[in-house]
């Protein structure tokens, strides 16, 4: 059957139904209907808020697992944590790769801390000394290709003591990876989240914490762009209400007041206010009957449970329905809210006016209806394949998001555990070798087609099963299953090598650019996002050695390259 033809029978079966439905309970089903407009916006603004905590998440992926692979090259030995000199080249690599950092810090048990932080035409590093040890600090300035354009040694205290910052404390506090609250980075004055981790040396001593420092103002306009908001506003707060992100100006750009952060009432705008305002209300209602309820029962009194209750309410003259939402950070404490609010849009009030309309007609009272819901129908799903589009698939290469390539992921590997246990999931980490020189020298329109020509050469080299993720910048990751994996490291090296052979082509340039490759296999038992972060490894620690080539992460954690790479791929 043809498309067009079944198109024309599902509206015709739409309208005959309406019609009959219509007919039979034309007046009674009005506040129905009228309630289950209200139903399905709750469910799309509880989508919403989930696309958001998603997006979020995602953007602080990197930092997480930074912060993850640094303490565990530190157990490894691949890297000496007290040394300064060793972690200021490897924290300067780590920067320049992750364009969403604003600076890597590294306290030492001692008072000493070294950091470096992102400039505007590069990077400044500091090694501080504490105020009594009598010993030489360093200021350094890189540029943007790493090389060192200036360096001087005083003998000058610490401007503070790194033991004494919230992200050291929180770090020391809690085992493994925790998010600060949001708080002012000195010297720069802005307000940013630092991510931080304490970490030990190979021969389990004490090493210091390490962590990642972001921006607020940098997360706002991540959040902004997320198309599904831009019809609302979205922010994400503190316990006390200071705002760390937001998706619509005037966004926390700038402190309004340089001595503490600003807070939603301050910059979030009248609806978002309103909203929040009517939740704290809500909120001490629910905890004061609960409190009266234990009383009256002489029982204990439990802590209020998180509810995703959406409400109604009206802001500057226009009806609208919002959700505060506590949100937890890779399994943290739910120390932050987020509040996400969009107009209703009239939607109620059109369907009780269809109801109440004085119509010529029978006739066009039963027709009108049924046209008008085809075309709402077209109308209201194209938004949601669209949507599903948007949080699933990178806009610019159309390879999988991180998110839904682990989703992916997972079932192929649930599949390969009940289906075909004899299977192996190799999964291989891809970075492009000089891909910042492009952007630098052509422009990022030139990056951006090497990019897509990358995932187009690189989805024609595998097979139909096979997934592609775009986990940020120019760093992909591929999953192949292989019967035996004899011969698979080949295979893989093959395919790494095909892609980058022939130079890449943006605006009639021609662009040589080479691929490094990490391997790892998800082993029985595994989770996917180990052996990711193994395969990451493996790219990071293989493209230090030499670049252009493929290296496999063993199952000891020792690093192989793979035979078969060509030297005129390698470039440095």
């Amino acid at each position: 059957m043809k498309p067009a033809l079944l198109r024309i029978l599902l509206i015709a079966l739409l309208v005959a139904v309406q019609l009959v439905t219509m007919m039979v309970v034309l007046y009674g089903m009005r506040d129905s209907t009228a309630e289950r407009f209200v139903v399905n916006s709750q469910d799309s603004l509880g989508r919403l808020a989930d696309l958001v905590t998603e997006e979020i998440g995602g953007f602080l992926v990197p930092a997480k697992t930074t912060i993850e692979l640094t303490g565990q090259l530190a157990l490894d030995g691949a890297i000496d944590p007290v040394d300064p000199v060793a972690m200021q080249r490897y924290m300067l690599a780590q920067l320049k790769a992750n364009p969403t950092f604003h600076a890597l810090v590294m306290g030492y048990p001692d008072g000493r801390m070294l950091a470096v932080q992102r400039e505007a035409e590069g990077f400044a590093t500091w090694l501080f000394a504490t105020p009594d040890s009598g010993a030489t600090g360093q200021h350094a300035v890189f540029g943007n290709d790493l090389k060192l354009i200036s360096s001087q040694e005083w003998r000058k205290p610490a401007p503070f003591d790194p033991r004494l910052r919230p992200w050291y404390r929180h770090a020391r506090a809690k085992s493994g990876l925790t998010w600060t609250d949001p708080y002012i980075f000195e010297p720069a004055q802005q307000a940013g989240i630092t991510a931080a981790a304490a970490i030990e040396t190979a021969s389990g001593a004490d090493a210091g914490v390490f962590g990642v420092d972001i921006e607020t103002r940098a997360l706002s306009n991540y959040v902004a762009r997320i198309p599904a908001v831009q019809q609302g506003t979205a922010a994400m707060v503190d316990r006390e209400g200071h705002l760390i992100a937001m998706s619509a100006r005037p966004r926390p750009d700038s402190l309004v007041d340089q001595s503490r952060l600003p807070r939603l009432e301050e910059v979030g705008g009248q609806p978002l206010q309103d909203l929040f305002d009517k939740h704290r209300r809500m909120q001490g209602q629910r905890e004061a009957s609960a409190a009266t309820l234990a009383l009256d029962t002489l029982a204990p009194r439990s802590p209020p449970t998180a509810e995703r209750n959406v409400v109604r309410f009206t802001s500057e003259g226009i009806d609208r329905i919002g959700l505060v939402l506590p949100v937890s950070v890779f399994g943290d404490r739910p120390s932050w809210q987020l509040i996400v609010q969009t107009p209703v849009t009239g939607m109620t009030s059109q369907v009780t006016a269809l109801f109440e309309e004085q119509v010529p007609t029978l006739g066009l009272l039963i027709v009108l209806p049924g046209l008008l819901s085809v075309v709402g129908v077209l109308t209201l799903t194209a938004p949601l394949y669209k949507l599903h589009e948007q949080a699933t698939v990178d806009k610019l290469t159309s390879a999988l998001n991180r998110p839904t390539f682990e989703r992916r992921l997972d079932g192929m590997a649930r599949a390969r555990r009940e289906l075909e246990a004899g299977s192996s999931i190799a999964l291989v980490a891809l970075d492009l070798d000089g891909f910042k020189q492009i952007n630098d020298t052509h422009g990022h329109g030139a990056g951006d087609a090497v990019l897509r020509e990358f995932v187009h050469r690189l989805r024609a080299r595998l097979r139909r099963d096979d997934l592609i993720g775009r986990l940020g910048g120019d760093e992909f990751m591929s999953a192949m299953r292989f019967d035996q994996r004899e011969g698979a490291l080949t295979a893989i090296e093959k395919v790494r090598y095909s892609v980058s052979a022939a130079p890449f082509s943006a605006a009639g340039i021609a662009l040589p650019v080479g691929v490094t490759a990490g391997l790892a296999w998800l082993e029985p038992g595994e989770s996917v996002s180990a052996a990711m972060t193994r395969a990451d490894r493996a790219l990071v620690v293989g493209k230090s050695i030499r670049k252009g080539r493929s290296y496999a992460m063993n199952g000891d954690g020792s690093l192989n390259p793979i035979a078969g790479a060509s030297a005129t791929d390698a470039r440095s």
